[in-house]
């Protein structure tokens, strides 16, 4: 029997108990999951990968998320179909921007399972 291909997800957090949260969380949801802690790095992944989902903060070092997401746009517009950004901070601002990013969503910190279910689209467990 052919093996079902889950979706391929990509987490950007600097914050490793955040990262290692959404990671496992996703996997239970059924994706493959690919972390890195930059933006910098994940730049690159999204170069050699098309994710069907990016989890990403906002504020981070080296690279934000909102830059990061301008140059995978430059570089591959096809890197992602989906975008939610993650943030610390309840910023109309921030919102307004990631809007304009392209985000179906921004989750603010600390993310629950239940919070990133429903904004998935997913069915209660």
């Amino acid at each position: 029997m052919d093996e079902v291909e889950k979706p391929l997800a990509l987490v950007v957090e600097d914050d490793d108990v955040q990262r290692m949260f959404l990671m496992q969380t996703l996997i239970r949801f059924g994706f493959d999951v690919t972390a890195t802690d930059n933006g910098m790095d994940a730049l690159e992944l999204c170069t050699e990968h098309t994710y069907d989902l990016v989890l990403t903060d906002i504020r981070m070092p080296r690279l934000s998320g909102i830059s990061f997401v301008k140059n995978v746009r430059m570089r591959n517009p096809k890197a992602f179909k989906r975008l939610i950004f993650i943030s610390s901070v309840e910023d109309p601002a921030v919102r307004r921007e990631a809007a304009d990013s392209g985000a179906s969503d921004v989750l603010l910190k600390p993310v629950s399972v239940e919070r990133l279910r429903k904004v998935l689209g997913l069915p209660a467990a």
